[in-house]
């Protein structure tokens, strides 16, 4: 009887614990970064080995070097190289607030491979991670980020997130 009574009282808490507040997402406001017909290879959230996936990778149709659009304007942020992880990656912040990343791109436009290159070289090392000043490189909704891998290989990943740059925990 008291644990029926208990579960009563607490009832009302457990129920609001449960709901979630409401997010509103932009509607519209993304494009797909391929032109091709958009089809996932890996999912958010998706379990491997050893982590969570933390994007969504997108098929190619077996195709390399497909063009690579800005899903929305806003302007390049953050770019890493690596040889694990999202290898050459590329995020841009949006004016809405949020962010999106460009993983496994074969190479980045001519500008920023121009300006990754040099910081290679002033930091002496092939593997960077670099904050890019927001008017640096500026990026319009049509703008061609070249560099999508095939199918095979690590396909191309988009993710968005609501916040300033990021820095993913899992990859």
């Amino acid at each position: 009887m008291k644990r029926s009574i208990a579960l009563l009282l607490m009832l009302p808490q457990l129920v609001q614990a449960q709901s979630l507040p409401e997010k509103h997402y932009p509607k519209g406001y993304f494009r797909n970064p391929l032109n091709v017909p958009m089809e996932l290879a890996g999912n958010f959230g998706e379990l491997r080995p050893n982590h969570f996936h933390s994007g969504l990778d997108l098929k190619t149709q077996q195709r390399e070097n497909l063009p690579v659009h800005a899903a929305a304007e806003g302007y390049v942020s953050r770019i890493g190289v690596s040889h694990t992880g999202f290898g050459n990656v590329l995020y841009i912040t949006h004016p809405n607030g949020y962010t999106t990343v460009y993983a496994h791109l074969n190479k980045f436009f001519p500008q920023l491979d121009a300006y990754v290159e040099r910081k290679q070289y002033e930091q002496e090392s092939w593997a960077v991670d670099l904050t890019i000043p927001p008017n640096l490189f500026p990026v319009k909704r049509a703008i061609s980020l070249p560099g999508a891998a095939t199918q095979e290989a690590p396909p191309a990943r988009t993710s968005t997130s609501k916040s300033a740059i990021h820095k993913p925990k899992n990859r």
